[in-house]
């Protein structure tokens, strides 16, 4: 995997990066912080140029000026020592009502006042917009000279959507332009998780069936929907954290060791396991418990159920899933999923938990502990850490006692180093034209195939919402499908 560091260069090639929905939530929250932190670094210049598109009419002195109340509000750190005024200056605005020509004429009318330039498309926008901008950038003739089209998750509903959204962008991009973004790809934890793998030979000589037990996989929030309800209508947790984030971590623990570092190399080994995933028919392979969350605590604040949120509402807010790979390498290793709002702690944790020995000379005593699962630990938030917990002698003045031990494996970089964010390591990329943090076509559609089966499994089940309280760590049923395989869910 290509890395990033501070002694990038780019090419010489001035930009146009077009952001469509360049006044909406993820812009301002993700996008534009991210983009002031690589003209920090020197990736963008103030020859390249950033361009908001959104409706309605407003001037560019205006809209800087409220741009840069932004960045204080949301990363006052880097506004305060990044070249704040310069890259304001290349920061543009555009109207542009998506559904009308005569605003498509004259965004190509702007684009075009310059020398030719690479230009950068990242739709930013509900998903019902997809297409509409994909086929309207290839009309008014906006998607040649190497252009590149950057789209944010969810890419369908389900696999026929996906693919018909797929279909439609690849009508008008090659697929070795089109850069589909899933941010935990960009995580310095995720990346470590290859170099760990594939980095150090002890690792992966462990790294299969004969010395793993099982892999679990938690992404869980505090948080309700927050004003989100009609969306997640649409979604729940099954398509809105599943299909995407949890799949792709599992890809990346479960994947063969790849010919090379290359973006398809990579992106190979990670379509083979998705393709590999046990089906869902109902027996012993895939299990999925789901469930909503009812009125409860959090912290000292009561906070409402689902339903006093979204009148009515029928999504799921959680689900855990037992599954397997199906190939040689994890025989008869279960992967846990675990994801749900309104729960106890936020968290995104990936748990390797290695088999014990099958005899132990600590077992002859009976006054002597055995030792604890050996378990590699990637934490990807609130925090950022990876461990290795190994048994060690306790302190003890006397007798041979055990105590479990972790080994931090994070590396510590230089402490006046400002690391990449998730969104900033991910656009640098894209600026660079490498996709190996991106998913490719046929990862997107192998995900879906496996979640539609998983849904019609839940379906066939009866689809069953069991209800939890908010503030707990989600419904007993998620428990009892652990204690079934005599396992327990692990949290940190």
């Amino acid at each position: 995997m290509q890395t990033l560091g501070e002694d990038i260069e780019m090419d010489e090639q001035r930009r146009d990066f077009v952001i469509f929905g360049g006044l909406g939530d993820l812009a301002l929250r993700k996008l534009y912080p991210a983009l002031l932190g690589l003209f920090q670094r020197g990736l963008l210049t103030p020859e390249d140029r950033i361009i908001a598109v959104s409706r309605g009419e407003d001037s560019n002195e205006h809209f800087r000026a409220a741009l840069r109340r932004q960045l204080f509000e949301r990363a006052p750190a880097l506004a305060q020592v990044a070249p704040l005024d310069a890259f304001l200056s290349s920061v543009h605005y555009q109207a542009c009502d998506l559904s009308a020509d005569h605003d498509w004429e004259g965004l190509r009318e702007a684009l075009a006042q310059t020398a030719p330039r690479l230009r950068l498309f990242y739709i930013a926008t509900p998903p019902s917009l997809f297409i509409p901008v994909t086929e309207k950038l290839g009309l008014y003739g906006l998607a040649g000279n190497d252009a590149r089209l950057i789209v944010e998750k969810p890419l369908g509903v389900d696999f026929a959507s996906g693919r018909h959204i797929n279909a439609a962008m690849r009508a008008v991009f090659d697929e070795n332009r089109i850069y589909r973004i899933d941010h935990y790809l960009g995580k310095e934890t995720v990346q470590n998780l290859l170099a760990l793998r594939f980095g150090n030979a002890f690792l992966e000589q462990l790294w299969s069936a004969n010395f793993i037990d099982h892999v679990q996989i938690s992404v869980t929030e505090t948080l309700g929907v927050a004003g989100r309800g009609a969306f997640y209508e649409e979604t729940g947790a099954l398509r809105d954290m599943v299909q995407n984030h949890m799949l792709q971590m599992l890809a990346l623990v479960a994947m063969e060791h790849p010919f090379s570092l290359a973006a398809e190399d990579i992106r190979d080994e990670k379509v083979r396991v998705l393709r590999a995933l046990s089906p869902a028919d109902g027996g012993e392979q895939t299990r999925i418990v789901a469930g909503q969350y009812d009125a409860g605590v959090d912290g000292d604040e009561m906070v409402p159920g689902y339903t006093e949120e979204v009148p009515g509402g029928q999504a799921e807010t959680f689900a855990a899933i037992r599954t397997s790979v199906q190939n040689q390498r994890w025989a008869g290793v279960p992967f846990y999923l675990r994801t749900g709002k309104r729960l106890r702690e936020q968290t995104a944790t990936i748990v390797v938990q290695f088999k014990a020995l099958a005899h132990s000379v600590f077992s002859r005593s009976d006054r002597i502990l055995p030792p604890a699962h050996n378990r590699l630990i990637i934490k990807l938030q609130p925090e950022e850490w990876i461990q290795l917990t190994i048994a060690t002698k306790a302190r003890a003045p006397e007798d041979m006692q055990l105590e479990s031990t972790s080994l931090d494996l994070q590396l510590d970089r230089r402490k006046s180093e400002r690391v990449y964010g998730a969104y900033e390591r991910l656009l640098a990329h894209a600026l660079r034209g490498n996709q190996t943090l991106f998913v490719r076509q046929d990862e997107v559609e192998a995900s879906w195939r496996w979640l539609d089966s998983v849904r019609a499994l839940w379906r066939r089940d009866g689809r069953p919402l069991f209800h939890y309280p908010a503030g707990s760590r989600g419904p007993a049923e998620a428990d009892a499908l652990m204690r079934r395989d005599g396992r327990e869910w692990l949290i940190y």
